[in-house]
């Protein structure tokens, strides 16, 4: 769901520029199995081993992870300025990698959650689908769980006394008592809670899932795959009738979707 809008620097439009020239020039011919391995072997050479591409990427997942810092990882946010000079830095060591992990823990944290989270930037990753005005067709069936920890889910195989515990203050009680029976549990359980914050705070801010509630990931995801299509393109989503009911979602177009 990420970053489908917006960018961290003014590059963004000319390197999804010219990455799409680039998917414009993979073309291997034939319906024989091979003929798709081939293709996925040229896409992973002339498109994600390419200079350009390995570097938006870095910058666009730094700037996504500004809203998962957290006090459990020791991460705090960057302030514009440190922003600013970490992608000077990213420039300048484009072409040696290696040195940039080694001077900077950000980056190496930020190669972390990106992965834990599974960054997806639609624009990088789809360039020429989005040169072209988008996708011409949107089809999914997003996950319908709430944008909430379940207590008692999370605890389900890890701790028997938590999740047995029916009353919330009393699960909390054990829940804060683990911080001494069992650190590892309780750090896991903090991070993952932490994360789930986050998420909510990254689609509550931004203007990219304006349209609908934020309780469930699957309203943002119906809002997102009409933003992905083109102009007259078509999108399908499995969603709840809350999408056309509930308060939240009042401001949802009516017009973009049929029972």
């Amino acid at each position: 769901m990420f970053s489908l809008t917006g960018s961290p620097d003014n590059e963004f439009a000319r390197i999804t520029s010219e990455l799409a020239k680039v998917s414009h020039q993979i073309d291997v011919a034939g319906r024989e199995t091979e003929d798709y391995f081939a293709k996925e072997q040229v896409y992973k050479e002339q498109f994600l081993r390419n200079r350009d591409y390995e570097i938006e990427k870095l910058k666009t997942n730094v700037w996504v992870a500004q809203w998962f810092a957290n006090e459990i990882d020791g991460v705090l946010p960057l302030t514009t300025g440190e922003l600013q000079d970490l992608y000077q830095g990213i420039d300048k060591n484009q072409d040696n990698r290696s040195v940039l992990m080694e001077v900077s823990e950000h980056i190496n944290w930020t190669e972390r959650i990106s992965q834990e989270q599974r960054f997806f930037h639609w624009k990088l990753e789809f360039s020429d689908v989005f040169e072209a005005g988008g996708f011409d067709a949107v089809i999914g069936n997003p996950p319908w769980e709430v944008l909430k920890l379940k207590e008692r889910e999370y605890f389900a195989g890890k701790d028997l006394e938590v999740y047995s515990s029916k009353k919330t203050n009393e699960r909390r009680s054990l829940i804060a008592g683990l911080e001494t029976s069992n650190p590892e549990l309780f750090r896991s359980y903090m991070k993952e809670l932490e994360q789930y914050s986050s998420t909510g705070n990254y689609v509550s801010n931004r203007t990219l899932y304006s349209l609908t509630g934020k309780e469930s990931k699957h309203l943002p995801a119906a809002e997102l795959f009409l933003k992905m299509r083109k102009e007259k393109g078509r999108s399908g989503v499995m969603c709840s009738t809350g999408i056309a009911t509930d308060k939240g979602n009042s401001i949802f177009p009516s017009s973009k979707y049929r029972e």
